[in-house]
């Protein structure tokens, strides 16, 4: 079970947290397992050389959990294939 956007309590304990693949996840969460290739070719083929695209929409256009779409993203960031905008836009990748 995977729950979207993350949750964040404003009350009681204050706690900001994300539910993935089943998973409490605080805060920081760690994207290093492993995402499948299908899905990470998916991502790629609708992201653009010309103009940068946020994860949320591109999970959207999937129908894919924007946990894992956004994990893809940043393994083609680190493979030197993509780039992720700094910053307050932080989310959004386009092609290198």
């Amino acid at each position: 079970m995977s729950v979207f956007p993350s949750v964040w309590k404003e009350s009681g304990c204050c706690s900001h947290f994300i539910v993935w693949r089943g998973r409490i996840d605080w805060l920081e969460f760690d994207l290093d397992e492993g995402i499948s290739d299908e899905l990470k070719a998916d991502v790629r083929g609708l992201l653009s050389d010309a103009e940068y695209i946020s994860y949320l929409d591109v999970a959207e256009q999937l129908s894919a959990i924007p946990w894992d779409v956004l994990q893809a993203c940043r393994q083609l960031v680190k493979e030197g294939a993509a780039m992720e905008v700094r910053g307050k836009e932080r989310g959004k990748f386009r092609l290198r």
